[in-house]
């Protein structure tokens, strides 16, 4: 118990300050009883002294059990003045190792509860587990109370987590069963956690409302005491309706509550939030006043975190009155102390705010290797949590970053192979997160990322944290990481010369990163390499967005796409003038167009003078035109197609699933798979053909043989979802004793083992997905490509079913003369847009697309010896 007492040095001044030290306790064997009462009703602050004189009586007398009861509650008391990764992992060694609490069901369930409420603030995921874990024991005691207790706080995981209706279905059963329940406790927790979300979803109205009930039940009863979180939620309520004088005057209340409670955290809290609402109505001198207080009693408090959340404000401040070095000064304070409290999860961007104020005092350097360290850290804590929501916030801060330090490289350091670096450490990076953001992670793998975390406490510079950063990608690599995928594999960016050595000679390579400020262009050749600024995504964007919207109208959109080619390919004129074969990596909203739809000076498109492929990243085009590939004794293909969506389950199958209910049959779909069979066997006699056609083509059957297939046709509905990339799908025919929905999600395809050279995916915007990240996107394409499709034809928009069926046939002519996917597609374009002419408009051939290492080629020897 040696650990035990070293813990409870360290809770005793955590509770010297912010406690009434009048508290007097005439009964000390009632101290944990009382305690208990008030955690029980969530007053975890008027519990904090009971449970430090429980300890104290427990230790004296020998109670062991006590002993830990009280402990882990001052724990939880206290947990504001904590590092609550180290604290998190202590409770779970705890749990692990502590006898007592592997036989003592209620004692473990309450410091389960203790530890959900920790994870809670850290990682939704793992606080997820613990209050499954308190489920289960509370159904097997029969314990009705905290039943509904964990499934209402399985419900704010759910809400974290993004699983709205989940989340409102467990929240708000809870609330409804404590209300017959006369559990207040419950009920004020419940009623304030509704309030604070629907306070974050904008709706204010109804947020203040659930808030009052909440704030009525408290004041009826005096176990819960002043319930200052529900009364700060109120205040972002007001302000957030533009009631700003009751919300300063209820910020005053809470400070003078706090005051005569000696809730000194609460205090600061409420000064705090005062700061932030002058700060937002450019009220300088008053929000440097506020934020200036609350600093300083959370510094004699030992509130780290809510100290760093002051003085980010402050550099915020001083930012916006000019003091640049004030600015500096309070960012780089905000973000030592993040570190150090270990709100890790926030600390990317305090380091992000620090490189901005280093720049704008000309500080390149010092902004170089802030930047640096910030992408080491929030690759470690990318990697350490699957909260979607969590992940997508990560990955947005990632993508800032990364940003910053490209334009500090382009821009201010001059640095070209700088800034080659981080653009292909950032894709890397986010195309790898965007891809694996559904793969849940082991508990094994997650402790062992948690332990490493802590390290990062401690780490000051760039070194240390790379070298933290290494573990933890072993750790998860060992897990998680597949073998020969480009997209799971890690290893360092491919430098400019070794990607010009892999270029042929015909080949150009441009890469795009669109920025705010400015954006620039990679013009990449065997023999040169130019990064060349291009207009601010801000010009951009709307072009962009209203061209693919012109396009997908069936209209030509002559001036826009002629802006666009001067806007985007005009600086590298040169360079496309000497070449044949462009290689793009897209960025941004440059993922809605297909880039051969542009008309050149001379009124041709380019796909008339070029071959266009798409590929996520210069270092990934290389990573897959070198993946190895399963010999096969001869070529085979899979196709299908023709599924009677009409006489189906699919369409109310698709309603619970929150996809569009109309599903048309697709009679092209039949003669679209059979002749690309029959083409592709007059070029290779000896190639196997498998067409699952009909009632045949279930989700079941195409997942057990699309692992043994070179060349992969799917003609089948498709639907893209902007707002959850990874439940986009492929809709083939359910299959419900093999436990399949017909709905091939892009989680599931990362699932597949595939052996392909070429996937096409024959259906509607399947190459449409959320643009996310520096990377941009992640859609149906991008997961045929990691689960180990080589290249993949996919499409940008609903394309013309008859017109679509002809451009595939002339594709599949093409490839069996022996051209590559991407040259076979270009000819069959031009052939039909040659044929009919003006009528030939962009929506007709443009949605289908080349993406991938485009490697593959037919050839006679092919029915011997397989794919090259």
């Amino acid at each position: 118990m040696a650990a035990n007492r070293a813990i409870l040095i360290v809770v005793a001044p955590l509770l010297i300050f912010g406690q009434n030290q009048s508290t007097v306790f005439d009964d000390p064997k009632a101290s944990l009883r009382q305690a208990l009462t008030f955690a029980d009703a969530y007053n975890w602050y008027d519990a904090g002294p009971h449970f430090l004189a429980a300890e104290k009586y427990a230790v004296s007398v020998g109670d062991a059990r006590s002993e830990l009861y009280a402990r882990v509650g001052t724990i939880r008391s206290t947990m504001e003045q904590r590092v609550l990764p180290e604290t998190a992992l202590l409770l779970d060694g705890e749990l692990k190792q502590n006898a007592l609490l592997q036989n003592d069901s209620a004692l473990r369930m309450f410091v389960l509860q203790v530890k959900g409420d920790i994870d809670f603030e850290l990682d939704a995921s793992i606080a997820s587990r613990d209050w499954q874990e308190v489920l289960t024991i509370a159904t097997k005691a029969g314990d009705a109370k905290w039943q509904r207790r964990a499934k209402g706080e399985l419900g704010l995981t759910a809400f974290v987590e993004g699983d709205i209706l989940t989340a409102r279905k467990l929240v708000g059963t809870a609330l409804v069963e404590a209300t017959l329940a006369g559990d207040a406790g419950a009920q004020v927790r419940y009623l304030a956690a509704i309030g604070t979300a629907l306070g974050l979803m904008k709706n204010f109205d109804q947020s203040l409302e659930r808030l009052n009930q909440a704030i009525a039940i408290a004041e009826k009863n005096p176990v819960i005491g002043y319930s200052f979180p529900t009364q700060e939620a109120k205040i972002q309520a007001l302000a957030g309706m533009n009631r700003i004088t009751e919300a300063f005057a209820l910020a005053n209340e809470v400070v003078l509550e706090a005051q005569r409670k000696k809730r000194f955290v609460k205090e600061a809290q409420a000064y705090n939030t005062m700061g932030n609402m002058a700060l937002r109505a450019n009220d300088l001198k008053r929000a440097e006043e506020f934020l200036r207080q609350a600093a300083d009693l959370s510094e004699r408090g030992g509130f780290t975190r809510l100290q760093a959340g002051s003085y980010n404000d402050l550099s915020l401040l001083k930012r916006k009155s000019g003091d640049r070095d004030g600015a500096e000064h309070f960012a780089s304070r905000a973000a030592e102390l993040t570190q150090t409290s270990g709100d890790l999860f926030i600390l990317p961007d305090r380091l992000l705010s620090l490189a901005a104020a280093q720049e704008a005092r000309a500080d390149f350097v010092g902004a170089r290797d802030t930047l640096a360290r910030a992408t080491e850290v929030v690759d470690v804590i990318v990697s350490s949590t699957s909260v979607p929501s969590v992940r997508a916030a990560l990955v947005h801060s990632m993508s800032a970053i990364y940003a910053a330090n490209f334009l500090l490289h382009a821009k201010h350091l001059k640095d070209i192979d700088g800034a080659w670096r981080v653009l292909e450490a950032s894709r890397a990076r986010t195309t790898r997160d965007l891809l694996h953001q559904n793969k849940s992670s082991p508990a094994r793998l997650t402790r062992e990322i948690s332990t490493l975390r802590l390290e990062f406490l401690k780490a000051k510079s760039v070194k240390q944290f790379r070298e933290i950063r290494e573990k933890v990608f072993l750790a998860e690599a060992r897990e998680l990481a597949e073998p020969d995928n480009p997209f799971f594999g890690r290893g360092e960016p491919i430098t400019i010369p070794e990607l010009q050595s892999r270029l042929g000679v015909d080949e150009l390579l441009l890469e795009f990163a669109l920025g705010e400020e400015a954006s620039y262009c990679f013009a990449i050749t065997r023999l040169s390499a130019r990064l060349v600024p291009l207009p601010p995504a801000s010009e951009l964007d709307h072009l962009l967005s209203s061209y693919h919207d012109s396009l997908k109208k069936k209209e030509i959109a002559a001036i826009a796409a002629r802006a666009l080619f001067r806007k985007l390919l005009g600086p590298v004129h040169a360079e496309v003038a000497a070449k044949k074969t462009l290689l793009i990596a897209r960025h941004g909203t440059l993922h809605l167009i297909p880039i051969e739809s542009l008309i050149a000076p001379d009124g041709r498109y380019v796909i008339q003078t070029h071959t266009v492929a798409y590929v996520p990243s210069g270092t990934t085009y290389a990573l897959l035109r070198q993946r190895s590939r399963q010999a096969s004794r001869e070529l085979s293909f899979l196709g299908v197609g023709d599924i009677p969506y009409d006489a189906s389950p699919l369409p109310k199958i698709a309603a619970t699933r929150g996809y569009e209910t109309r599903l048309g049959n697709l009679p092209n779909s039949a003669d679209e798979i059979d002749i690309a069979a029959k083409t592709l066997r007059a070029s290779i006699p000896k190639m196997s053909a498998t067409l699952l056609v009909g009632s045949a083509a279930t989700e079941a059957a195409f997942k057990s043989i699309a692992g043994k297939n070179q060349i992969i046709h799917l003609a089948v509905h498709a639907k893209a979802n902007n707002v959850r990339p990874a439940e986009a799908a492929l809709i083939l025919l359910s299959d419900a004793k093999a436990g399949e929905d017909g709905f091939l999600q892009a989680n599931e395809v990362l699932e597949l083992r595939l052996n392909a050279d070429l996937v096409l995916l024959s259906a509607c915007d399947t190459a449409v997905g959320k643009l996310l990240g520096e990377d941009g996107i992640a859609n149906l394409a991008r997961s045929f490509l990691a689960a180990g499709a080589q290249t993949v034809v996919s499409t940008l928009w609903e394309a013309d079913d008859v017109f679509a069926s002809s451009l595939i046939r002339k594709f599949y002519l093409y490839l069996g003369r022996g051209q590559s996917a991407s040259v076979a597609m270009a000819s069959a374009k031009r052939e039909l847009i040659g044929t009919i002419g003006k009528r030939a408009v962009p929506w007709l051939w443009a949605p289908y697309i080349v993406e991938g290492a485009d490697t593959f080629r037919l050839t006679a020897s092919k029915g011997e010896g397989g794919a090259k």
